[in-house]
């Protein structure tokens, strides 16, 4: 016999700029990820992120559970005015292609920052060339960058990568639980 499932609906909550107009997030934030509706399980995730208390968001595909972190993170990052120099955030996955897939979302969310210089939404780009394309476009065009460094390491990196890491000490590592032990253990 088939096997039917149906996706259960996530509930429609808040808009990001809700959450500015009410002090959850900066307006910096609402920058990166531009005018979405969030679900419920979403805004709280990112009520107790930005307030400082752990949270575990469980929801299927498609619910936006990397958001929820993502916005907690940059957030967080956004609000240190004059940050100092170095590692902010460690995100962690289990999966090299995992870590691929999300370095293309974070490059999406630092277009769409630099669209919102110049009042473009345009389509999103999928293909990560293009995407790299119009990011360079937009900083030559605007005179901006994305306030939040960030590289992955998944141990598939040369030499020149890794020194780049060492030497910039980006806010955001991209990396999986193997490099995180390697990272904490050597000098």
């Amino acid at each position: 016999e088939p096997l039917l499932q149906f996706n259960p609906a996530f509930k429609s909550s808040q808009e990001l700029k809700d959450l500015v107009a009410q002090g959850i997030i900066g307006e910096e934030t609402k920058r990166a990820f531009g005018d979405i509706k969030l679900f419920d399980h979403q805004v709280e995730a990112i009520e107790k992120g930005t307030q400082g208390q752990g949270f575990v968001v469980t929801s299927g595909t498609g619910s936006g559970k990397s958001l929820t972190y993502l916005a907690t993170v940059f957030d967080h990052i956004l609000k240190m005015g004059d940050k100092p120099k170095g590692i902010k955030a460690f995100l962690v996955y289990p999966m090299n292609a995992l870590i691929n897939s999300q370095e293309q979302e974070i490059k999406k969310f630092e277009m769409r920052y630099l669209r919102s210089f110049v009042g473009t939404k345009g389509s999103e780009a999928s293909e990560p060339a293009a995407v790299e394309q119009e990011i360079l476009e937009l900083r030559e065009r605007t005179g901006m960058k994305f306030p939040i460094t960030f590289r992955k390491y998944t141990g598939q990196e040369g030499d020149e990568a890794r020194e780049t890491i060492r030497s910039e000490q980006p806010d955001i590592i991209l990396t999986n639980y193997m490099m995180l032990e390697l990272i904490m253990t050597r000098q």
